[in-house]
């Protein structure tokens, strides 16, 4: 069975990037802005199948979510496994990867996986259990990103971290009770980031194979960040470390 996306900012990134992977875009036919009529051009520019349904059908098939009178067909997202890990490893120097260790909320999972495309990691590596499923509600936060940037999932996250690590990349864990913060830790070129459950955080084990532990400075400590914002953070951090004050940003 086909995967469904929709939200115009969700489709026109697919448009542009992943226009091979849409099998199908439904207009809203009742609106004729100039943003659907540009959309509208692409698609045909790019012999994109389009049609044009009413409302009714599009509530139907997106369960009333909010589809902004846009919906699109596309294939199923590939899943990617361990063995992509590991030719990935043999062919990079540098790594920069973002590790979830059982994100449950959707919407989170989406922002997660939006920011990590935004700042240039690499992968993202996902526990295979106990975290939310990719759906149409991921797909939306995403905005796009979730087939720009490779996820992989994995069923022990300590063997794939001790993996990373034979690799000489540097494991870095985020807990509020951490003494050292993430601003004046030196960290390495590759360097993955692991970031914890809403709720319990990172696992014991998980926890416990991280070369180190380290939390996110704030000015109020009595309530935690949301996990998809405390990621942004983390990652940002290690881009304005290794990247950006190479180059005299301001």
């Amino acid at each position: 069975m086909n995967e469904i996306i929709y939200g115009i900012h969700v489709i026109e990134e697919f448009i542009k990037n992943k226009s091979n992977k849409i099998l199908c875009i439904l207009f809203l036919k009742s609106r004729k802005d100039i943003k659907f009529k540009k959309l509208i051009l692409i698609s045909n520019e790019k012999n994109i199948k389009i049609k044009f349904v009413d409302k009714k059908f599009l509530n139907k098939i997106t369960n009333n979510k909010k589809h902004q009178g846009i919906v699109a067909y596309i294939k199923n997202s590939k899943i990617l496994k361990e063995p992509f890990l590991l030719k990935m490893l043999e062919n990079k120097k540098n790594y920069f990867f973002l590790i979830l260790d059982g994100i449950m909320d959707p919407r989170n999972l989406g922002s997660c996986i939006r920011s990590a495309y935004i700042f240039g990691v690499q992968a993202v590596i996902i526990r295979k259990n106990r975290s939310a499923k990719i759906s149409s509600a991921v797909k939306k936060v995403a905005s796009g990103s979730l087939d720009l940037i490779p996820l992989i999932y994995v069923t022990n996250l300590v063997r794939t971290i001790n993996l990373l690590k034979k690799y000489n990349i540097q494991i870095i864990g985020t807990s509020r009770k951490a003494q050292l913060d993430i601003c004046n830790k030196k960290l390495k070129q590759s360097i993955a980031v692991v970031m914890g459950s809403e709720n319990l955080g990172i696992s014991r084990l998980v926890k416990e194979n991280c070369d180190n532990i380290l939390n996110i400075p704030t000015v109020k400590n009595n309530l935690p960040l949301n996990i998809s914002v405390a990621t942004g953070i983390c990652i940002f951090e290690i881009i304005r470390k290794n990247y950006l004050n190479k180059f005299n940003v301001s």
